[in-house]
């Protein structure tokens, strides 16, 4: 009965000695440094853009073309990249496509879809699983009496670096992409 007595009493000071005393003027970042758990709850956490984006753009040329623009972001489809920083954080950057129609005439000659997919011909150092699609826009001074142009850019958040590209549509509503010589990167 003793040796019970004694190996419950040796178990409840082992308890009772473990409560903590030495985290008592930590702070909560403090512990959860000292656990590694402090990059799982600091990690901050970024979308770009905040909320789903459309922009319309109706536009009558004087050189007898109409265009349609709609450019969207598409809400389901999310690039995540992390940044190595103190906290870590994360951004999540919204794929982007746009809707073209171009009219000559009244008549429909070209309606598509441009994203990415038309550009992965084009050879560049970086990869076109990374690229984020900025803006589709109307170049109205090059757009001649028998074509229309139209400028998009490709962010690359892992260089940081920017791709610039021209989509021409002549009249027969057939279109020529080019890509510009020149690539600006943030310093």
């Amino acid at each position: 009965m003793k040796q019970i007595f004694l190996f419950f009493s040796l178990i409840g000071i082992i308890f009772f000695s473990c409560d903590g005393r030495y985290h008592h003027y930590d702070t909560n970042a403090e512990v959860l440094k000292k656990s590694r758990l402090y990059n799982s709850f600091s990690k901050q956490i970024e979308f770009i853009p905040e909320k789903s984006v459309e922009i319309q753009t109706d536009t009558i040329l004087s050189n007898g073309f109409e265009l349609h623009l709609k450019y969207t972001a598409l809400d389901d489809q999310y690039k995540k990249f992390t940044l190595q920083t103190n906290p870590p954080k994360e951004l999540n950057y919204l794929e982007f496509g746009s809707e073209v129609v171009c009219k000559k005439s009244g008549n429909i000659i070209l309606n598509k879809r441009i994203d990415k997919s038309l550009f992965t011909n084009f050879k560049i150092s970086e990869s076109w699983d990374l690229a984020i699609m900025q803006y589709v826009w109307i170049d109205y001074e090059s757009s001649l009496n028998e074509k229309v142009c139209l400028k998009t850019a490709f962010y690359f958040p892992e260089t940081r670096s920017y791709r610039d590209f021209t989509i021409e549509i002549d009249d027969e509503g057939e279109m020529h992409i080019k890509q510009n010589s020149f690539v600006s990167k943030l310093s």
